[in-house]
C-alpha cells in the first residue's frame, strides 16, 4: 500500500509538473505584424555637462499705467501731427502733438493787413 501511494504521489507530481510547463503562460500569441500605434522615436544621448541655464518666461497680458494724465490744448483745432508713439515715455514740456495752424496763419495775415491799413489811414 505504501508503494502504491508513493507511485500515485510521484505520478501526480509528474503530471502537475508537465501541466505547469505546457500551460504556464496560456496559449502562445501568434507571431505577426506589430500592433498599430506610434513608432519608436530615435533618441540621441549626450553626456551631461555642468553649466548655466537661462530661464526665460514669455507672458501675454496688458500693461496698464499706474496713473493717467489728461492732455489738453489751449485752442480747439484738428491735430496735424502726433509726435509720440503709444508706449513712449514722456516728460513735462515734451511736444506730444501739433495742431493744424493754417486757419490761425490766415487770421494773423488778415489782422496784420488790417493793422497796416489802419496805420495808413491814421497817417
Amino acid at each position: 500500500m505504501k508503494t502504491l501511494l508513493g507511485t500515485l504521489l510521484l505520478l501526480a507530481a509528474v503530471v502537475l509538473a508537465a501541466w505547469a510547463v505546457l500551460f504556464r503562460g496560456g496559449p502562445a500569441a501568434p507571431a505577426g505584424p506589430p500592433p498599430p500605434g506610434p513608432r519608436p522615436v530615435p533618441v540621441t544621448l549626450v553626456p551631461v555637462e555642468q553649466g548655466r541655464v537661462a530661464e526665460t518666461l514669455e507672458l501675454v497680458g496688458d500693461v496698464v499705467s499706474a496713473r493717467r494724465s489728461p492732455v489738453a490744448f489751449r485752442r480747439a483745432g484738428q491735430i496735424a501731427e502726433v509726435a509720440v508713439e503709444l508706449g513712449d515715455r514722456v516728460e513735462a514740456g515734451r511736444l506730444l502733438a501739433r495742431l493744424e495752424d493754417s486757419v490761425l496763419a490766415e487770421q494773423e495775415a488778415a489782422a496784420a493787413a488790417a493793422l497796416a491799413a489802419a496805420e495808413a489811414d491814421a497817417a
